[in-house]
């Protein structure tokens, strides 16, 4: 019989898949993957079928995994042994809509996931009011969606549970809105795209802080600094109608790269290991600078909206 690492990719995955129903009934077992042998964590880079399992224990003389199961060619003569392996995985699961998703609203603006969470078991996600209501069509949106990285599909999300009011001549002290999360889809609450930490702390921006900012877009990091308050109002065209915004911080980009797409982003500083919520991004001076209204007050908007 060959040596094992002789063995092709396609040789081993066909094999397993000829006995597949077997041998993931197997207790315990979560799935089966192709790759290199561990022993004693040590990568022996032996080619293995390798066996995820919930948790290791000792299981019953027929229900142990054999340490090698027979290769089969093409017209399942044999072929030689595949190696096989165990590894300890715990429980799958999948990973949910978290801040830094791109959503797209019902008019087909564009932006961003500011943070996600569930409140007595109804699950939630913020972005802009502009991204998911048509300001020139009296501030009314149906429900927007959600696009997946993984199989680049936007996915339908649920009612608009509140949305700041964008009106020609009233002064926008927000642009929030919160939209409720259908329940079969899944969100990683307080979780930041492509960050492993989860936001540990909320707070507001400072004038004159020397903090160096940050928010994520679709996976991207964008940073920023030397935040300064406006002073009265600003006037900022939104689907056509000018809005007064007003009680929010400008923050210069480094390096330029504030754009479209961007609303709804959330900005955060780094402590350590620890995030902190500090803004609300909902729009800028392209390239150069990035507006964000102090997440602390958002924050405490979303709660009153949701009990």
């Amino acid at each position: 019989m060959p040596d094992p690492n002789q063995l092709t990719v396609w040789d081993i995955r066909r094999s397993a898949l000829s006995q597949f129903d077997d041998l993931i009934i197997k207790q315990n077992v979560s799935h089966i993957t192709i790759g290199h042998k561990h022993t004693d964590g040590i990568c022996t880079h032996e080619k293995s079928l390798i066996f995820y399992v919930r948790d290791k224990q000792d299981v019953a003389p027929n229900e142990t995994i054999p340490k090698t199961i027979e290769a089969k060619a093409k017209d399942d003569s044999p072929i030689g042994d595949i190696l096989t392996d165990v590894q300890q995985a715990g429980e799958a699961e999948p990973f949910g809509w978290r801040s830094g998703h791109m959503m797209r609203g019902s008019d087909d603006d564009i932006g961003v996931c500011a943070v996600s969470f569930s409140v007595r078991g109804q699950k939630y996600l913020v972005t802009n009011a502009h991204v998911v209501v048509d300001a020139a069509n009296g501030g009314i949106g149906g429900p927007p969606a959600i696009f997946n990285r993984t199989d680049g599909k936007f996915y339908q999300l649920g009612a608009i549970l509140k949305a700041t009011t964008l009106t020609r001549g009233a002064v926008a002290t927000s642009d929030l809105a919160i939209i409720e999360v259908p329940q079969n889809h899944v969100v990683d609450s307080f979780m930041i795209l492509d960050t492993q930490n989860d936001i540990d702390a909320i707070e507001g921006i400072g004038t004159f802080a020397q903090s160096q900012y940050w928010y994520m877009v679709n996976g991207v990091r964008h940073h920023c600094s030397m935040p300064e308050r406006i002073v009265g109002t600003m006037g900022i065209m939104v689907d056509g109608v000018l809005i007064n915004y007003s009680e929010f911080w400008q923050l210069k980009m480094n390096p330029p790269t504030s754009g479209k797409g961007h609303s709804g982003a959330l900005l955060c500083r780094s402590q350590g290991d620890e995030i902190i919520a500090c803004g609300l991004v909902f729009g800028g001076i392209p390239q150069t600078h990035v507006f964000a209204f102090p997440f602390n007050k958002m924050w405490q908007m979303i709660q009153s909206a949701v009990g």
